[in-house]
């Protein structure tokens, strides 16, 4: 959620990143140009180039010189789901299964992959 006592940096890489989470930007798709979304914004550009400067530098961007601004990557998982995975777990017979603590951190891992997706 955009405050509007957050700085102007904070609420347009809230608002591009936004847009990514809906889908209406993807990967590859070219951001506005500095320029138009300073218009947008009712700003100057410097807040506008320090939010799109944080998205390249945390990967989610990706400046191209004489381009544009590109959606590197989505970092919001939208389609993948736990029934889309297989695991398989090998183990040695000589070792008991259940009392080893390998174990126990296999099933936390699991348990806490499930509950994030």
């Amino acid at each position: 959620m955009i405050k509007s006592n957050e700085l102007l940096n904070v609420r347009v890489e809230k608002y591009i990143t936004g847009l990514i989470k809906k889908g209406n930007l993807k990967e590859g798709d070219r951001l506005l140009p500095i320029g138009e979304l300073s218009r947008m914004f009712k700003s100057s550009p410097m807040p506008i180039r320090q939010a799109t400067a944080n998205l390249v530098k945390s990967g989610v961007l990706e400046k191209v010189r004489g381009k544009g601004t590109f959606v590197r990557r989505s970092p919001f998982k939208t389609t993948t789901k736990i029934t889309d995975k297989i695991g398989v777990l090998y183990w040695p017979r000589d070792i008991n299964f259940y009392q080893s603590t390998f174990y126990g951190d296999i099933m936390a891992g699991i348990k806490l992959q499930a509950e994030m997706e």
